[in-house]
């Protein structure tokens, strides 16, 4: 279950892919978690920052 401290901040498109801001690295993850399940395919995650940050590239 989410903490209400948890959730998504903001969605941008960059003209080559979508870019997800959220609250925590947690989120981020169940998010790609959720996308690659349901799009049948994967996801690589790669912290930065001290695990401060989370970049997650999703790839069919």
């Amino acid at each position: 279950m989410l903490s209400p401290m948890e959730w998504i901040m903001s969605i941008t498109d960059n003209g080559s892919e979508p870019i997800v801001s959220a609250t925590e690295i947690h989120v981020a993850g169940r998010i790609g978690i959720a996308v690659a399940k349901t799009l049948k395919g994967y996801f690589m995650m790669r912290y930065g920052d001290g695990e401060q940050t989370v970049t997650i590239r999703w790839m069919s």
